[in-house]
């Protein structure tokens, strides 16, 4: 999408899930990066994110993390979710209601989705943020599994 459409304020809703699909649909999309907001131990949390689905009919977006997270103590709390298009000059920004898949087809069907970097990266041994000493040291991916 490179221009915001002249769009009536109920027109507005079906367009932005319509650029959400775009996002979770194509990495070069505007709204394919999205910044997740928490509380976590009484302290403010951001993760940059990748949209990985959005459906206007269900109303939900899919992203996803690894189990190490704190990110499943923050469910009770609530999050903010933030996207920013350069080429549509426009931030967008949405509290949201967090809720963990684990152990659903929902997880089985994203898992298997998954390509094998990715996996990798979900399965390092130490916690994002970790400070290392030379590239590689974040020892070997974690099991076979999730």
């Amino acid at each position: 999408m490179d221009a915001i459409p002249d769009l009536e304020l109920e027109q507005i809703p079906a367009w932005l899930f319509a650029t959400l699909a775009d996002g979770a649909a194509r990495r070069q999309a505007a709204m394919h990066v999205l910044t997740l907001a928490t509380i976590e131990n009484a302290e403010p949390r951001q993760r940059t994110m990748v949209l990985r689905g959005a459906s206007a009919a269900e109303g939900w977006l899919q992203f996803h993390t690894d189990r190490r997270k704190s990110l499943l103590d923050a469910l009770e709390h609530g999050a903010s979710l933030s996207w920013y298009s350069r080429g549509l000059k426009l931030q967008w920004r949405a509290r949201v209601r967090l809720q963990d898949m684990t152990g659903t087809v929902v997880e089985d069907t994203a898992w298997a989705r998954t390509r094998d970097l990715s996996r990798r990266c979900y399965r390092q041994s130490l916690p994002p943020g970790t400070p290392v000493e030379k590239a590689g040291e974040s020892g070997p991916p974690v099991g076979e599994g999730r």
